[in-house]
């Protein structure tokens, strides 16, 4: 058990959101985070290993209320987790559900992209290790399969290949407490790959100035076509503009709450 909890600590150094241990982790704190966990658990354990499995193996927790990665055939196999087998049901794969149902396959994808982008860092980084690090940088670009061209949105997509037609990218289905027009920015791995099928740096701006015109929002603000700074999905949102120091003070403004108006979970305080 300390082992497996070893693992996720590395493997989730900062958590996203979509209902499981999904992470965003920065290279250096997994090497950071590395050290401390061998200095008490000793140099034999190899974190590793257990990514890697978690990564590419069916991984649950031995009474069944634990799955590592939902959808994780279809991923492998299809390059995304296909809108067909999302139930579109809140909280599908929590303990009080079905922890094996995959809730938000868009979002789901674009979080498993991240985890892969994380797990080559530190292959790479703190192993040496080329071919995990090849491996899963190859995996960290699987956000490019759910990305849209027709509409310039990350958007889910049916096993088929086909995107949904129609499709409303406020209030379609594959997302998790947020929207198409939100997680479409969440490619923190690889904000270039982004900006090119935006069609350029000058158009990706413009389209960050504008979706940075409001930071925040209440109720109903997770289908907007602005950023949600108070919620995980744009935590990786470039504060760009006029000044980037300005955007950050008013990034930090937007999520800044009071004992009254603070939210009930978490969200702000992570960001």
């Amino acid at each position: 058990m300390k082992r497996l909890l070893v693992a996720l600590l590395l493997a989730a150094c900062s958590s996203l959101f979509a209902g499981s241990a999904f992470a965003q982790v920065k290279p250096e704190d997994a090497i950071k985070y590395r050290k401390g966990v061998y200095a008490v658990i000793g140099w034999n354990f190899r974190p590793m290993a257990a990514m890697v499995k978690g990564a590419t193996q069916p991984c649950e927790s031995a009474n069944g209320e634990y799955q590592e990665r939902q959808g994780l055939a279809d991923y492998q196999a299809l390059g995304y987790v296909p809108f067909d087998s999302d139930t579109n049901v809140r909280n599908a794969n929590s303990i009080y559900s079905e922890p094996g149902s995959v809730w938000g396959s868009a979002a789901t994808t674009l979080e498993y992209a991240v985890d892969d982008f994380a797990i080559a860092q530190f292959a790479a980084r703190s192993l040496g290790d080329r071919a995990t690090y090849a491996a899963f940088m190859r995996r960290s670009a699987n956000w490019r399969r759910l990305y849209n061209p027709a509409s310039g949105m990350i958007e889910p997509r049916f096993a088929s290949g086909a995107f949904p037609t129609p499709y409303d990218n406020l209030s379609g289905g594959g997302f998790v407490e947020g929207d198409s027009a939100q997680y479409t920015w969440m490619v923190p791995q690889d904000p270039g790959g982004l900006f090119r099928r935006m069609g350029g740096r000058a158009k990706a701006a413009s389209r960050l100035d504008r979706f940075l015109r409001e930071l925040n929002g209440g109720p109903g603000a997770t289908h907007t076509d602005h950023a949600l700074l108070g919620n995980e999905p744009n935590r990786s949102v470039e504060c760009r503009g006029v000044s980037v120091l300005q955007q950050r003070h008013r990034c930090l403004r937007s999520t800044r709450t009071t004992r009254e108006d603070a939210p009930s979970e978490p969200s702000v305080v992570a960001f």
